[in-house]
C-alpha cells in the first residue's frame, strides 16, 4: 500500500488484472483500488497504475499516455503520463484551482479512453480535513473524552526491534530489545514501547497497568507487523485484563484475528493497520469498558475461507454466540474508522451491551455474507441499548450473491439513534429496521440515495421515529432523488441550490445540534433535511 510522502500524495493503485482480445478496438478489463488524499498538497495529485501480462494475449496495446479524471463541482481534467517502469506507469494531474484542499472533497473517478470508447479503471477519494480550530465545529467530531486511555506517556521509552538483543539496554534505539516480552517486563504507568520496523510473532498483552493520565504506550510506525502466520490460530495482538494502555501505528495481519481484547479498560487502539485475517478484524469483549477504537484501517477479513468468511467482521463488540446478553462491554467508541473488504458486517454491535457509538466512519466496497455494514443487533425485550450510530459514509455495499441483505445500517433492538448517515449504492436497503425486541428507534436527519431493490429507509420494525431524512417518502421526510444533491454521481450528497423541498423543512430536534460536517443545525430559516446542513 502506499504512502504519503510529504506534500505529495501518491497512491498506489494494487495489480490490476488486464485482459484483452485480439478483436481491434476491444479495451482491457481493469480493476483498481486505491486510498483517499487526506493531506492538504499545492502540488499535483501523482499515481501509479500497474498492470500483469496475459499469456493468452500477450501483444496487449499500449495504454494511452492520458487518463481522463472526474470529480466534485464539475471537476474534468486529463492525468498525463509522467513515468513508465516495467509493468507500472505513472500519472499526475493538477489540482482544481492551486491546490487540494477541503473544497476538492469527494469521489474522483479515472477512466480510460480510447477511440470512441470510454473504460472506468476506478476512483479515489480526497478527503481532506477541516483545519483544527477551537469552533464547535471541529470540536463536534473530535473523540468523546470518556473513552479510551487518559493523558500521554512521557516517562521511559524501550526499544524493541527484530534485529536486537534482549541482553541489550533497550533504552536507546541503537541497543534495542529483541523481544516484545523483554519490553514489557520493564515498562510501567507512563512509559513506552517504541517497535522499529520488520515482522514479529503473535504479541501477548496480559495485565498490563497504566495509570489514570500516564497511560502505557505500545507504537510503531505501520511497519511494525504482528503476525501468527496463520489465518487459522492465535490474534496478531491479544490483549486481555489490561487498563490505561495504548496501541498506536501498529500493523496486525495473516492472523485469526487481528487484534482481540478481553476485559479491558480504559484502552485506545488508534493508528493501525489490520487487515488480511482469518475471521475478524478487531474485536472488544468481555466486560471491556471506555474504550476508543480511532482513526484504524481495516480491511479484507474473513480470509480463512469456507464457511468461516460469516465471521470477518471489521470492528466486533460483545459475543454473538449463546451467552451475549451477559456480555457486559460497554462505553466503546469507534471514530474514523476507514473499513473495507470486509466478508461480514463492518461494525456489528452484539446484544447485551450499552452506550456504545460508532461515528464518522468510513465504511465502502463490502461484499457481505451476512446482515449488514453496520449491524445492531437485539437484546431482552424493553432493554434500551443507548447505541448511536451517526455520521458515517456507508457506500457500495451488496450482499445477495451470499444470501444476504447487502444493507448499509441494519437496527435490530431498541434504544438506538441512527442519524447523519450518508448511505448510498445498496444493494438491498439503505437502512432498515426489524425485529420487536428493546424499546423505540430514532432515525433522524439521514440520506440515502440507491438504497437496493427493497428501498432506501425501511421501518419493518413498526417502532422506528422516522423524522428529517432524505430517501423515505412518510412523516417529516422525502424521497430521495438526484437532483437535491450537489453532486450524487461523485459522492457529494450537499443539498443542492434547488433542493426547496429538503431545505429549511425539517422538523426542530433541538437534541442534534450538528450535522455530519459538525456544522451548526440550524443554519438559517429551518432545519434541512438529510445529513447536511448547508443552508
Amino acid at each position: 500500500m502506499k504512502r504519503f510522502q510529504g506534500l505529495l500524495a501518491l497512491v498506489t493503485f494494487l495489480a490490476i488484472a488486464l485482459g484483452c482480445s485480439a478483436t481491434p478496438g476491444q479495451l482491457p478489463s481493469l480493476d483498481l483500488q486505491a486510498e483517499p488524499i487526506r493531506q492538504e498538497s499545492a502540488n499535483p495529485y501523482v499515481f501509479q497504475v500497474s498492470y500483469g501480462q496475459v499469456q493468452s494475449a500477450p501483444n496487449l496495446p499500449a495504454l494511452t499516455d492520458k487518463l481522463r479524471i472526474e470529480g466534485p463541482n464539475g471537476f474534468a481534467s486529463e492525468a498525463h503520463r509522467v513515468s513508465r517502469k516495467g509493468n507500472t506507469l505513472q500519472f499526475q494531474v493538477q489540482a482544481p484551482g492551486e491546490r487540494w484542499d477541503v473544497q476538492d472533497n469527494g469521489t474522483y473517478t479515472v477512466s480510460l479512453r480510447q477511440a470512441e470508447t470510454t473504460l472506468p479503471i476506478g476512483r479515489f477519494r480526497v478527503a481532506i480535513a477541516e483545519p483544527k480550530s477551537t469552533s464547535s465545529e471541529n470540536e463536534a467530531l473530535q473523540p468523546l473524552p470518556d473513552f479510551g486511555a487518559t493523558g500521554r506517556s512521557i516517562g521511559s521509552t524501550y526499544y524493541v526491534s527484530p534485529t536486537g538483543d534482549d541482553g541489550n539496554s533497550g533504552t536507546r534505539s541503537n541497543s534495542p530489545f529483541r523481544t516484545a516480552e523483554k519490553a514489557l517486563s520493564m515498562v510501567g504507568p507512563g512509559d513506552t514501547v517504541q517497535f522499529a520496523a520488520g515482522t514479529y510473532e503473535a504479541l501477548r498483552i496480559t495485565g498490563l497497568r497504566g495509570e489514570a493520565g500516564k497511560p502505557i504506550t505500545l507504537r510503531g510506525d505501520r511497519d511494525a507487523l504482528f503476525t501468527a502466520g496463520s489465518h487459522e490460530r492465535d490474534a496478531g495482538i491479544w490483549i486481555e485484563d489490561s487498563s490505561q494502555v495504548i496501541l498506536d501505528g501498529l500493523t496486525a495481519r495473516r492472523s485469526l484475528w487481528g487484534i482481540m481484547g478481553e476485559k479491558l479498560q480504559h484502552v485506545t487502539i488508534r493508528n493501525c493497520h489490520v487487515y488480511d485475517t482469518g475471521q475478524e478484524a478487531v474485536h472488544v469483549r468481555d466486560r471491556s469498558s471506555h474504550i476508543l477504537i480511532a482513526e484504524n484501517s481495516i480491511h479484507d477479513t474473513g480470509r480463512r475461507g469456507g464457511e468461516y468468511s460469516r465471521y470477518g467482521e471489521g470492528i466486533y463488540v460483545g459475543v454473538g454466540a449463546s451467552g451475549g446478553d451477559e456480555d457486559g462491554t460497554h462505553h466503546v467508541l469507534l471514530h474514523r474508522n476507514e473499513i473495507f473488504r470486509t466478508s461480514a458486517e463492518a461494525i456489528d454491535l452484539k446484544r447485551g451491551l450499552h452506550d456504545l457509538i460508532a461515528q464518522y466512519n468510513s465504511i465502502h466496497d463490502i461484499n457481505t455474507e451476512v446482515r449488514a455494514a453496520v449491524n445492531v443487533m437485539d437484546g431482552p425485550t424493553g432493554q434500551e441499548h443507548d447505541y448511536v450510530v451517526r455520521g458515517n459514509q456507508i457506500y457500495n455495499i451488496s450482499g445477495k450473491l451470499h444470501d444476504s441483505d447487502g444493507t448499509g445500517i441494519r437496527v435490530f433492538g431498541g434504544g438506538v439513534e441512527v442519524y447523519n448517515n450518508v448511505v448510498y449504492n445498496t444493494e438491498a436497503y439503505g437502512i432498515r429496521s426489524e425485529g420487536d425486541k428493546g424499546g423505540d428507534r430514532k432515525i433522524y436527519y439521514n440520506t440515502v440515495f440507491n438504497g437496493g431493490s427493497e428501498g432506501d429507509i425501511v421501518d419493518d420494525s413498526g417502532k422506528a421515529d422516522l423524522r428529517n431524512n432524505i430517501g423515505a417518502s412518510e412523516g417529516d421526510n422525502i424521497p430521495s432523488r438526484q437532483s437535491l444533491f450537489v453532486d450524487a454521481n461523485h459522492g457529494d450528497f450537499r443539498l443542492s441550490e434547488s433542493a426547496t423541498s429538503a431545505i429549511d423543512q425539517g422538523h426542530a430536534l433541538t437534541d442534534i445540534t450538528t450535522d455530519i460536517m459538525g456544522g451548526a443545525r440550524p443554519l438559517g430559516r429551518g432545519y434541512d433535511l438529510g445529513a447536511y446542513e448547508n443552508w
